[in-house]
């Protein structure tokens, strides 16, 4: 990732400075501008700045972090700049804000500012081959398979009562291969969510063999909670 990003063209932003001396500070990284331009691109920054804060950019989505991400900017004339900017939005819906998504595409907007008529409209965007992390995405369907904001599930009640009846950790493993076979691979209402996307044909199978190791060792991890101490 960080050589993809080191060859970009790419400037970098100080909000401080941007809102105090309403110039440019950002420093243009392996791209070459003639002065004239570097003039022009220097005066564009506050008023694309003005134009976000006035709700003027064409995504609202975009937030104040993402500002310091466009990259390629393009002189148009001396009154028009083209830049672009890239997302990473979670492919199946998960939060990954701050943190590096387990399935997206590069998804490239290309804008374009006017600075007389006050605008900034999206050209186009653009979407790449989407990269999974197989791993980490089992970790999130964990994660909201057992993370609950109000009570405890049905079936989250059902394992630990059940798991409190093993007496060893050897059934206590097969308890959870039996509720991994009932809640994933018999129960298919957990895939609705990645049903309908287009995905590479081995996704399931991945997705359940990285779940697999995830889940097992969790319900153990219950049942060794609820018979801690029991020998003694």
């Amino acid at each position: 990732m960080g050589n993809r990003i080191e060859k970009k063209s790419s400037y970098l932003l100080s909000t401080f400075t941007l809102f105090q001396e309403q110039t440019s500070p950002f420093v243009a990284r392996n791209m070459e501008y003639s002065k004239e331009e570097k003039n022009i691109i220097d005066k564009a920054f506050p008023k694309i700045y003005e134009l976000f804060r006035r709700g003027g950019f064409p995504d609202q989505s975009v937030k104040e972090r993402h500002l310091q991400k466009l990259y390629d900017f393009e002189v148009l004339s001396d009154n028009k700049i083209r830049f672009k900017l890239d997302r990473h939005p979670h492919a199946f819906g998960f939060s990954s804000l701050g943190t590096p998504s387990s399935a997206y595409h590069t998804i490239t907007y290309l804008y374009e500012l006017d600075t007389e008529k006050n605008t900034i409209i999206k050209i186009y965007s653009e979407a790449g081959e989407l990269l999974i992390k197989y791993e980490w995405l089992a970790d999130e369907e964990l994660l909201d398979l057992f993370n609950y904001d109000f009570d405890e599930p049905e079936y989250i009640m059902e394992w630990e009562e059940d798991l409190q009846k093993i007496d060893s950790e050897e059934k206590a493993k097969q308890y959870a291969i039996t509720k991994f076979v009932e809640t994933y691979e018999q129960d298919t209402y957990w895939f609705i969510k990645y049903d309908s996307k287009d995905l590479p044909e081995d996704f399931k199978s991945r997705l359940l063999e990285e779940l697999k190791k995830l889940f097992i060792p969790k319900l153990v991890e219950i049942w060794e909670k609820n018979n801690t101490g029991d020998e003694n």
